[in-house]
């Protein structure tokens, strides 16, 4: 079995604040993967094998923020999905 942390860092510009939905989705493909999600802070923690999604609602503030997201794939073929959106 192999597996490995892929950490991805982006800076993203959020011209209103407010509040706003992080979302993780995790596909399975004969495999589990789990993750960490940061933005600013730590919102996400899910660094176990997991199935489905976990979310967060963040409040924030106009301007660039940085966004990081560490992936962990336990076993097999499994994949991870960052989407987030204005509520």
């Amino acid at each position: 079995t192999f597996s490995s942390v892929y950490p991805l860092s982006v800076r993203c510009i959020n011209e209103r604040g407010g509040l706003h939905t992080a979302v993780v989705e995790y596909y399975e493909h004969g495999g589990k993967a789990s993750a960490h999600v940061w933005w600013n802070r730590l919102v996400i923690d899910s660094w176990r094998p997991m199935r489905g999604y976990r979310s967060a609602t963040l409040n924030l503030s106009a301007g660039t923020h940085t966004v990081r997201l560490e992936y962990f794939e336990h076993s097999g073929v499994a994949l991870v999905c960052l989407t987030w959106h204005r509520r």
